[in-house]
């Protein structure tokens, strides 16, 4: 089942379409928490929340400006709820450990600010 995360979270990497880095992260999450629900060896518990830390890593390396990644207007929520909740604890820590990762995620955060707001208006009506 590592494998299967492994596999999930590097085709997550590789992709270049919103919708399969989307299924692919989400694939990953769901297997890693299932697991880690599971009675295994406290061992594979700490890969498994390795690999979580890594690619929540590499998915706030990606949401840089430098690195170009535009959000359609259909995909940008899914990728603040994988930050924002799905992987929280990874955020926090990593946003302790390198402010560049924080600032990204801030540029993010204004990008979609409106069509958050939208949204809240939305569901609040």
């Amino acid at each position: 089942m590592l494998d299967d995360i492994r596999k999930a979270f590097s085709n997550f990497e590789r992709s270049k379409d919103h919708s399969e880095r989307v299924k692919f992260f989400q694939d990953a999450l769901n297997q890693a928490k299932t697991i880690l629900e599971s009675n295994i060896a406290q061992s594979e518990k700490d890969k498994i929340n390795d690999l979580k830390y890594i690619y929540t890593r590499k998915l706030l390396e990606q949401i840089g400006p430098e690195y170009g990644l535009t959000f359609p207007e259909d995909h940008w929520v899914d990728y603040w709820m994988f930050l924002d909740f799905d992987c929280k604890k990874e955020v926090d820590k990593l946003f302790s450990e390198n402010m560049k990762l924080k600032e990204n995620y801030k540029i993010f955060f204004e990008s979609v600010r409106d069509d958050m707001k939208a949204l809240l208006r939305f569901f609040k009506n």
